[in-house]
């Protein structure tokens, strides 16, 4: 449409948002266009919400679309990356894809120094950026440490608010970025590891209001190395493993401003040998995804319950594709369903945890069915369905699993 190409298509609102950019090079400008589709497919609320301008020796990277969690307002993001600094580009709309607010805050970092791992925006347009840091230890020259930043935006200001999220002698290792439309606050939680202590592990829990200069409120709670094992399980509790090694997947908020975190063991080993055959070095990639960890924290740090999924996923030069799992977010508990045995012999199973912390688990389909999900292609369309991609028999699905 009018030279403009698609970057992403997205749900909002109920319905699959297209958002297209129309770069003029000569002019150093990006303008959008935005729309929506109903149930037949048919185009309505088409605008073009605005444009950016950037610098001619900038790089900069694809727009991505970030929606609240009530699907009242959507955000579109662009970064531009110069010699010293950042550009965030923002422009927010609202169910209609009108413009809100239009603005270009900087971060004064280089991309060699500071990346960004995650977006977020309000249901009132407070926009929230997490993003990692290299940072260098001042009494070791070669030595660089990952530290996080938080950057908060409110409507009112056209600068970030920033916060480092750190704790004298705790390394922050994985960190999720959430907001608190309740209690009007961004939250972000993650894992630390001690500096003390190879294996010694907790949970940082930090907010922030959202208004300008407002204070960041850090709370942390070590876990014990009995808790650790109960966790991690005793073949992952030897030297040099703890929960720092979980990548964050889900950040839950509690109605009570506490967060329930779902984390995975996920990682790859790379090696490669000579084949004589072929005269030739070949490389290959193991992908592991392996226990799911459900924790649910209290508002003061402490740890209210935790559950295990246990699962050994291991798959070669594939990225992992049907591997970890997708999930369903109900109004009192949580569903996660992934492929049981990545065989032949594959069932679909769901584990599920309440508010309370008790599990169950099922299984959706059988062995016979030969049925394979792609766990990072699920889609929750309503309170307790999931819309999935599968394969049976080399061919592929669209799957819709109900949850009672």
């Amino acid at each position: 449409a009018d030279n403009y190409n698609i970057d992403v298509v997205t749900m909002f609102n109920g319905h699959p948002l297209i958002l297209r950019s129309q770069w003029m090079k000569n002019e150093n400008t990006i303008s959008f266009s935005t729309e929506l589709l109903d149930d037949k497919g048919t185009s309505f609320s088409k605008k073009k919400p605005g444009k950016i301008i950037y610098g001619k020796d900038s790089d900069v990277e694809k727009a991505r679309v970030v929606v609240s969690k009530d699907n009242l307002l959507a955000t579109i993001v662009m970064e531009e990356f110069r010699n010293a600094d950042q550009v965030i580009h923002v422009i927010t709309i609202d169910t209609s894809c009108t413009s809100i607010y239009k603005g270009d805050p900087l971060i004064s970092y280089s991309t060699k120094q500071l990346e960004i791992s995650d977006v977020a925006i309000a249901n009132d347009g407070q926009i929230a950026v997490l993003a990692q840091l290299e940072e260098r230890i001042s009494d070791e020259r070669k030595k660089k440490q990952m530290s996080y930043k938080l950057f908060t935006l409110t409507n009112s200001s056209p600068v970030f608010n920033e916060y480092k999220i750190s704790t004298e002698g705790k390394q922050l290792t994985e960190a999720s970025l959430s907001v608190d439309n309740a209690n009007k606050k961004t939250v972000v939680t993650g894992f630390y590891s001690d500096n003390e202590s190879y294996t010694g592990t907790g949970i940082l829990f930090a907010s922030v209001a959202f208004t300008n200069g407002a204070e960041l409120q850090i709370k942390s709670v070590n876990i014990d190395d009995n808790a650790r094992i109960k966790l991690i399980g005793e073949r992952n509790s030897g030297a040099n493993t703890g929960l720092y090694s979980y990548p964050i997947r889900k950040l839950i908020l509690r109605s009570d401003g506490g967060a329930v975190v779902v984390a995975e063991a996920a990682y790859y080993s790379e090696y490669s040998y000579y084949d004589y055959f072929t005269q030739s070095f070949t490389r290959r990639i193991e992908y592991h995804f392996d226990n799911v960890v459900i924790m649910s924290i209290h508002t003061n740090g402490t740890i209210d319950w935790s559950s295990v999924l246990r699962k050994s996923q291991e798959t070669l030069d594939d990225g992992g594709a049907l591997s970890s799992f997708a999930t369903v977010l109900q109004s009192n508990r949580i569903d996660l369903i992934y492929n049981k045995d990545l065989s032949r012999s594959n069932e679909v199973g769901v584990y599920s945890v309440d508010n309370k912390g008790i599990s169950s688990q099922l299984t959706v389909t059988r062995p016979e069915q030969n049925l394979t999900i792609l766990p990072f292609s699920g889609k929750q369309v309503d309170e307790n369905t999931l819309i999935i991609a599968a394969f049976q028999k080399k061919k592929i699905y669209l799957m819709k699993v109900e949850l009672n």
